[in-house]
């Protein structure tokens, strides 16, 4: 989320395809936030 907010949009992809890889459920909230987050266009500007 930090990256993303930084503009480094492709390490924010990557950290939240790893995280998401890694354990699908690492939270409860943010874990679907990640998955909206790599569906939306917002992360590939």
């Amino acid at each position: 989320m930090i990256e993303l907010g930084l503009g480094r949009t492709g390490a924010a992809r990557a950290g939240l395809a790893t995280a998401l890889r890694l354990n699908p459920h690492f939270s409860p909230t943010d874990a679907p936030l990640a998955r909206n987050l790599l569906a939306s266009p917002e992360v590939y500007r």
